[in-house]
């Protein structure tokens, strides 16, 4: 009778969690409590001679099955190996681990503590002492379990079971990298994947020119866009921002997260390359060769930075945002911790600082910038201060998740138009594109209570496109549109969106997502690896969730537009499609091969005839720009260019050498500095070992290389003090040289000292100057230099057509895209500046 209380207890404490686990039924949870207690006893009766070492393992035990209960409470899933080894975040989220405390949990320790202490009692005794055989038995029942269709739910058959899907899932992956890294040919194997920005439609550079700001906003979720509680607006700023002229909504868009959370998010809208569902990308591709929204940005000129409230150390951003390529980077060690909320900074304070930053960095004729900038109080479990609460919440979920919730991003939201409203009055606002979204759901459906509640909040049932949906909106300030876009996308798709958006057309990059703007020709699937495993998909049409229990005919396939079921054998070779798809964008990474294929897509691209060009920054080598590097020049050279303009920086010993600034350039070619300017000295600077193996120089060795090639031309680019560097360190050079550099002046103050220094052939480049085109005409006729140089986005603003009316030559810059270069020769461009073409 002993043995049976005994037993009974055991099964009881294992009940208590099963029971209160998301989508079990109780004659399911009674099963696998029985199964479990079954084996648990087994095992400690069969080490009745070794008590110390059977009460550790019930101890263990307890401890195991309780951390597995909160982690399915939260996921829905089982963690395996890989996500075991995020255990040490725990400390930063110690409020959510908090929050998932069930009322429950003492009976559950009690209850086991008396079961061990029962049994262990009793195993003194032979003749109460239950068979080893039981043990075996045990064992058995529960492998019975494990092999069972739909029974996951077993918390030890529910581990072992995704752990033997992560390492099936692991071997599957190992293979296609295997393929990839055997592929001789990737540009030509995968041609799809560099072409996602090869198109133009009604949105193609509206943003043109324009700043851009990219805000992630914590756990935003689309639930809350546009909707009032109990008759309160909940996002009144971000409502606002919709409705404005120049925004776009995108209602259908979904989160991608990996094992990275937040950190993943970014990576994918930076990127738009799949995450990684065994460790965080940035923990796994930092140090990858990618090109992605950064390197789009630099390369047009634009000054790129990070900022985020929190320490710098959590998700490693510290150490990787450099390596990504932000020049400043402001991280929570940059904030006053003025004004604590939930997690860390508050977002109002957050805002406050960083708008305090960007408007002091941001001068009158300051480059364009690509800002990145991340939030944080609206952080599960959404703690709200008592000051910050604005909204009545009903008694019925006070103190309930999403009651938590609506105040937190109603803070949120208050204090991100509060920004946006201060950046408006500092004049930046109008003259930059802002996008924002939010990095994953707020409300989980994997528990009952957040479900319930969210179901009543939307007056339909909780399902995984509710939870997944993040809203994506932006705002292009003085395009005539206001639309909302309802093609089903995800974070995957932000970087080929915003870069049609910002008129970015012409670059080439491997890409998985796609411009949601553009018309789709087929069945868009966001494909999902977490909160649904892999192999889940949804598409504007279906949604497809694998089995958790390793039997895809239990899995779920629904029609979307009315939740009507679908025959789930037809979805198979979409889930199949789903996790190959994923597994290539993480070979891809893993393998390092992403920079090689897309340098050999460049080196396929059409060139133009090189008297049409100018190679900027000496052109490009293995699909790098900017370089300034004497291999560029010889490879540029031995294409037949001819003439190269050269960026040249002053050093800590005013002399000057060929790079382009002395901030995130270090990072990217020398692997130092990064967020700050760092300039060295002229011996430091060549000391320096490049990270690709190529040869930097200074003007010595710059002026050799161009005695040594004859028929070179020479475009100099000098950051600082231009007029100084050009009379004073160009005044030895042989004439026959000096003939063949053409100067850039920047105003139209610096003609006239440098002609006198005795260069015959000045070009006369706008980027830095207020003239109108009327003031520009006007001294080209008064002093007649070679040529003016234009940006794009001033020949397009009406430069171009008062120099070809007044016939004065003209280059149009950075020109990419063969067929705008050619558009341009045919309004009367002499030539453009280009990186490739």
């Amino acid at each position: 009778m002993r043995k049976i209380v005994q037993f009974v207890i055991l099964w009881a404490q294992n009940f208590v969690l099963y029971a209160t686990m998301a989508q079990t039924e109780a004659a399911l949870s009674a099963l696998s409590a029985a199964m479990t207690a079954a084996f648990e006893y087994g095992v400690l009766t069969a080490l009745h001679t070794k008590k110390k070492l059977a009460a550790t393992l019930g101890v263990f035990g307890m401890a195991a099955k309780l951390a597995l209960h909160m982690y399915y409470r939260y996921y829905g899933s089982f963690p395996d190996i890989y996500k075991m080894t995020q255990v040490t975040y725990l400390k930063d989220v110690k409020e959510v681990v908090l929050e998932l405390i069930h009322p429950l949990y003492p009976l559950y320790l009690a209850l086991g503590i008396a079961a061990l202490v029962f049994i262990l009692r009793d195993a003194d005794a032979p003749k109460k002492r239950i068979s080893p055989a039981c043990f075996v038995a045990a064992a058995a029942l529960y492998g019975i379990l494990l092999a069972l269709p739909g029974t996951d739910y077993g918390l030890y058959s529910g581990a072992a079971r995704q752990m033997a899907a992560s390492l099936s899932d692991y071997g599957r992956a190992q293979k296609v990298a295997s393929l990839v890294a055997e592929e001789d040919d990737l540009a030509a194997a995968y041609p799809d994947l560099l072409t996602r920005l090869d198109h133009k439609n009604a949105y193609t550079g509206i943003g043109s020119g324009k700043n851009l700001l990219v805000i992630q906003v914590e756990s935003l979720q689309n639930d809350v866009i546009g909707k009032r509680y109990k008759g309160q607006e909940i996002t009144p700023h971000l409502n606002a921002l919709i409705r404005d002229r120049g925004s776009l909504y995108f209602t259908d868009y979904m989160q991608m997260l990996g094992l990275g959370n937040s950190s993943d998010a970014e990576f994918v809208s930076l990127f738009s390359l799949y995450p990684n569902n065994r460790k965080g990308a940035y923990s796994l591709y930092a140090d990858k060769d990618l090109y992605g929204l950064i390197d789009m940005a630099k390369n047009r000129g634009y000054d790129t930075f990070a900022m985020h409230g929190y320490r710098g150390d959590f998700y490693h951003r510290d150490a990787v945002y450099p390596k990504l390529g932000f020049d400043e980077i402001d991280l929570g060690e940059s904030y006053a911790q003025d004004d604590k909320m939930g997690m860390g900074l508050s977002d109002g304070s957050f805002f406050r600082q960083s708008a305090e930053k960007l408007i002091q960095r941001r001068g009158a004729d300051a480059d364009p910038f690509f800002g990145f900038m991340i939030t944080l109080s609206s952080h599960t479990p959404f703690y709200c201060p008592d000051k910050y609460k604005a909204l009545e919440i009903d008694p019925s979920i006070e103190g309930h998740i999403l009651g938590n919730y609506l105040n937190a991003i109603h803070y949120t939201d208050e204090a991100l138009g509060q920004f946006l409203d201060e950046l408006d009055r500092a004049g930046i606002l109008e003259n930059t594109v802002v996008a924002l979204y939010g990095d994953h759901f707020a409300m989980t459906k994997n528990d009952p209570e957040q479900t319930a509640d969210m179901t009543a909040f939307n007056g339909r049932p909780y399902d995984y496109d509710d939870m997944m949906n993040i809203p994506l909106i932006v705002h292009v300030p003085g395009a005539d549109i206001r639309e909302t876009v309802k093609t089903t996308g995800s974070q995957l798709d932000f970087l080929p969106t915003i870069a049609n958006i910002m008129g970015w057309n012409d670059e080439i990059a491997v890409l998985f997502g796609r411009d949601l703007l553009e018309p789709q020709t087929e069945e868009h699937r966001v494909l999902q690896q977490t909160y649904m495993l892999k192999g889940s998909y949804l598409s504007q049409a279906e949604l497809f969730e694998i089995t958790r229990d390793g039997h895809f005919a239990n899995s779920r396939y629904i029609d979307r537009t009315n939740r009507k079921p679908l025959a789930v054998k037809t979805a198979a070779e979409k889930s199949d499609a789903a996790k190959e798809t994923i597994d290539l964008s993480n070979a891809l990474c893993e393998t390092d091969r992403i920079g090689e294929m897309r340098r050999a897509a460049m080196e396929g691209t059409e060139r133009l005839d090189a008297a049409l060009t100018v190679m900027h920054a000496g052109g490009t080598i293995d699909g790098m720009r900017y370089t300034n590097f004497k291999e560029t020049l010889d490879k540029e050279y031995a294409a037949g260019k001819r003439y190269f303009e050269i960026d040249l920086s002053e050093t800590t010993d005013d002399r000057l050498v060929c790079i382009h600034s002395w901030d995130g350039y270090t990072q990217k070619f020398f692997g130092y500095g990064g967020s700050e300017e760092t300039p060295v000295s002229r011996a430091e600077f060549l000391a320096l070992k490049e990270r690709h193996g190529y040869t930097q120089m200074d003007l010595s060795m710059l002026l050799d290389w161009f005695r040594a090639h004859k028929d070179a031309y020479l475009i100099t680019d000098i950051k600082t003090d231009n007029v100084r560097h050009l009379v004073r360190d160009f005044a030895d050079v042989e004439p026959a040289l000096k003939a063949r550099i053409l100067p850039q002046i920047y105003a139209q103050s610096e003609y006239a000292p440098v002609r006198q220094a005795g260069f015959e052939k000045i070009l006369y480049t706008l980027y830095l100057s207020g003239d109108t085109p009327q003031e520009v005409a006007a001294f080209y006729d008064a002093a007649r230099p070679y040529a003016i140089t234009v940006s794009e986005q001033k020949a397009e603003a009406g430069y171009a057509d008062v120099l070809r009316r007044a016939q004065i030559p003209y280059y149009v810059h950075t020109v990419n895209d063969a067929d705008a270069a050619k558009a341009w020769i045919k309004k009367g461009a002499i030539g453009v500046y280009t990186d490739r073409l």
